[in-house]
């Protein structure tokens, strides 16, 4: 390398070689693979930096043409984790409340409690509030607790005001309730609930932006994605999270519309499916 920088255009084509670091990158993972190349070439910048100055040489003969500044969001230094972050909260405040009212609403039908709440007069509607309110509460409890560990535990980035990213958190969990309540109407045991809780649980993980950002892939997906359960709204937790944005901006109201949507097409799902079969709260053996 020091013969390299003092021969200049003189510099054989041995030397150029021998003052070349070769690297093979496994770029199957397109983000983790990029990273690693970044690393790479911003390491070895470091390192000529620190060559050139013990030798009173001025550092910008080892820098490249194009000088990379701050980024206007983020940070230069970035992790997966920082931007896998949003999507990880998501999933937990959607899924774990889908688990937890699928199992209630069929241990409930398995056990005729339902049935015999049913006949003692109670009507549905109070059993579903009274549900609603005891899975808020654990749901609230939750979200503080998976807030708390993702973002002061782990130190991800955090830019926006918390009002926004509480309402997100906390209606994603009122739609898992919902789509809890429609998994517990229509299966009949836990297995099956399982398979469709577990099922959705994959597809939204694979579609929401977690495993491969929706900007690389195929253009059915990118075009189809953003219509999926949690791909809105991850981009807005994102938007708030890292970009400090607000409801003004489109991600964010995007987000909360699709979880508006979505909540409203499975309480009509849940409603025709109760006005089909008249006992569908009830297990008969």
């Amino acid at each position: 390398m020091a013969v390299r920088f003092v021969n200049a255009s003189r510099t054989s084509d041995l030397d150029v070689e021998l003052s070349t670091v070769q690297a093979w990158i496994d770029l199957s993972d397109q983000y983790i693979g990029n990273m690693v190349k970044a690393n790479v070439i911003f390491g070895m910048q470091e390192y000529l930096g620190v060559a050139l100055t013990k030798c009173n040489v001025s550092t910008k003969i080892g820098n490249t043409p194009i000088a990379f500044k701050e980024p206007v969001y983020g940070s230069i230094n970035t992790t997966f984790i920082h931007y896998a972050s949003a999507a990880i909260l998501c999933l937990c405040c959607y899924y774990l409340p889908v688990l937890l009212t699928a199992g209630l609403i069929l241990t409930e039908k398995k056990e005729g409690m339902m049935e015999r709440m049913m006949v003692s007069g109670i009507k549905f509607t109070e059993v579903l509030v009274s549900t609603v309110i005891m899975q808020m509460i654990i749901h609230v409890v939750q979200t503080a607790i998976s807030m708390y560990v993702m973002y002061i535990y782990f130190d991800n980035p955090y830019l926006g005001d918390h009002f926004p990213t509480v309402l997100i958190l906390i209606l994603l969990g009122v739609e898992g309730m919902i789509f809890g309540f429609l998994i517990g109407a229509i299966c009949k045991d836990f297995i099956f609930a399982t398979y469709l809780g577990t099922g959705s649980n994959l597809m939204m993980s694979f579609t929401c932006g977690l495993i491969w950002p929706l900007e690389g892939a195929h253009f059915l997906l990118k075009s189809t994605g953003p219509l999926f359960p949690l791909t809105a709204p991850v981009r807005a937790l994102l938007a708030v999270t890292a970009k400090g944005w607000s409801f003004d901006s489109e991600p964010v109201y995007m987000g909360l519309l699709s979880i508006f949507g979505w909540s409203t097409i499975m309480i009509i799902a849940i409603f025709i499916t109760s006005r089909i079969n008249k006992d569908l709260w009830i297990l008969r053996k």
